[in-house]
């Protein structure tokens, strides 16, 4: 509601209902290996056999 306010219809929140802004994550994102994407598409090769043509690796 505050931005509504602030930022598109640019006027002042006539309430002070003491908005508190939320801290930003500090998560990296997760990043998998190529071992670990191979593997990933090797096991899903069995439960997704149409995509298969997107699959272009070798599983043993």
């Amino acid at each position: 509601m505050s931005f509504l306010f602030e930022e598109v219809i640019k006027k002042p929140l006539s309430l002070s209902l003491g908005f508190i802004k939320g801290k930003r994550a500090t998560k990296l994102p997760v990043v998998l290996t190529q071992q670990e994407i191979i593997f990933l598409k090797c096991a899903l090769r069995s439960i997704i056999y149409p995509l298969d043509y997107f699959m272009a690796v070798v599983c043993d």
